[in-house]
């Protein structure tokens, strides 16, 4: 028996990636819920910005009001 002459072990063919109908659905279904997420929290965000710059607005006017500048 010749120990030199051995053959490598064959390893399994890599696993392609699915390109199926429902695998490409449920990509771009995941990537768009996270767009909306996103959005969703950019906008809460953004309102969340507007109530406080609009209460320290009426803070500053309702203090001009009481010194009566």
């Amino acid at each position: 028996m010749d120990l030199n002459n051995q053959q490598p072990a064959a390893q399994p063919p890599a696993r392609p990636m699915p390109k199926h109908l429902a695998f490409l659905i449920g990509e771009w279904v995941k990537a768009a819920v996270i767009i909306l997420a996103w959005l969703i929290g950019l906008s809460a965000a953004l309102a969340a910005g507007y109530i406080c710059l609009r209460a320290l607005w009426t803070a500053i006017e309702l203090a001009h009001h009481a010194l009566g500048i």
